[in-house]
């Protein structure tokens, strides 16, 4: 898993904001579409992309899953932001999972995804503030690693991801093999057994009623 960095000075993130206020409103800024097909994105401080459609009608979403996975990186530019209309005219999504490395976060939730039973993010990050500070998304979170939402990433959890992968347990529900995904790859694997050990190990906790420790650690 690639290591999440901010080199945003915080006078870099005023012009970039402003560069994002161009964009929405002139269009003056090359708006691009990802080698998927999935995404509009423009480019802020020369290599970083932000979601945007370049106006306020259209979504910079262009498929069909309504279980949308924001990237981490796109045609091989990191996600900065992802703009207020990404999802405009985008009917029935149930849940969103952001990536750690997103600094601005400004889509209206509340309208924009009016259905969404779940914002899967990692806990520490600036979307999971984000959620915490947001009425409409603040009952909807649920973190990457706790698969069974009790607060906590440890051997419980280890265990039903363990259980899944060797087929001695019953199926996960949609929710749980969601937050059993830790990189976020579409895929439960050994990876992410990997990555919920080395987690369970260490004792961290992941709940809301204690920000001093997350459920964020890297390995390299």
């Amino acid at each position: 898993m690639k290591r999440p960095y901010v080199k945003l000075t915080a006078l870099s993130v005023v012009v970039s904001l402003l560069v994002l206020f161009c964009v929405n409103c002139f269009a003056e800024i090359p708006i691009y579409t990802s080698s998927d097909r999935l995404w509009l994105y423009s480019l802020i401080n020369g290599d970083e992309a932000f979601i945007c459609s370049g106006d306020n009608e259209n979504s910079a979403y262009l498929g069909e899953d309504k279980d949308i996975i924001i990237p981490a990186y796109i045609d091989g530019h990191k996600v900065f932001g992802i703009s207020q209309f990404a999802f405009a005219r985008v009917d029935g999504i149930s849940s969103i999972s952001v990536p750690q490395g997103i600094v601005h976060n400004g889509i209206d939730y509340a309208q924009s995804t009016p259905d969404m039973s779940g914002y899967f993010c990692y806990k520490g990050t600036s979307a999971d503030t984000f959620a915490k500070q947001n009425e409409f998304l603040s009952s909807k979170i649920r973190y990457f690693g706790d698969v069974n939402s009790d607060a906590k990433i440890d051997l419980s959890d280890y265990a039903l991801i363990k259980n899944y992968l060797d087929g001695s347990s019953n199926e996960l529900e949609a929710d749980q093999l969601r937050a059993a995904d830790y990189d976020a790859d579409t895929s439960v694997d050994a990876f992410d057994l990997f990555y919920i050990n080395r987690i369970a190990n260490s004792g961290m906790h992941v709940g809301n009623d204690d920000d001093s420790h997350y459920a964020i650690i890297e390995w390299g």
